[in-house]
């Protein structure tokens, strides 16, 4: 999912616990409802995390964070979960779906070129220290500057139109 081109949502209704939880961790953004829990239980069985929970959660929520998680193996509720930016959105109960569709009708009306791009940049240059973070960044934008989406976007912008980009 991290490797798709297109933005990958998680609309997160009721229990996401430990696989369910790493699966959403591999979407790139995370709707949750009010009501919803979100724990990783390995430690109360004796494993450790094996589907990337020990590697994407402290990279979303921070380290301590994710010790604390990872640690009490407890559920925590929507609410915090969202304080610690572990989802991105807090919808009503039962809204979760419905606020990631929203998102969606937004993104889709982006570039595709420029959302996997940027989609690129963040996830490989997490990876990287930040010196070679900026010169990837530096390549990709000098990549795109020569699509017939940035110059659509551009035209558009000027002509006061919605662009109608192309992914080219």
């Amino acid at each position: 999912m991290e490797t798709l081109g297109k933005p990958v949502l998680a609309a997160i209704e009721g229990f996401c616990m430990t696989g369910g939880l790493e699966l959403a961790l591999a979407c790139d953004i995370r709707v949750g409802a009010k009501g919803s829990t979100y724990a990783i239980t390995s430690s109360r069985i004796g494993t450790v995390a094996g589907a990337g929970g020990t590697q994407r959660l402290p990279r979303i929520v921070g380290v301590a964070n994710a010790l604390e998680i990872l640690f009490a193996a407890e559920p925590i509720p929507a609410e915090e979960a969202h304080r610690i930016g572990l989802i991105n959105r807090l919808a009503p109960k039962g809204g979760a779906l419905a606020e990631a569709k929203h998102m969606v009708q937004v993104y889709e009306k982006r570039a595709p070129l420029s959302l996997a791009f940027v989609k690129r940049a963040v996830h490989r240059g997490m990876q990287m220290d930040l010196a070679s973070g900026l010169e990837f960044e530096t390549f990709l934008v000098s990549a795109i500057y020569s699509t017939e989406d940035k110059q659509e976007g551009i035209s558009a912008f000027l002509e006061k139109r919605d662009a109608k980009f192309k992914g080219r």
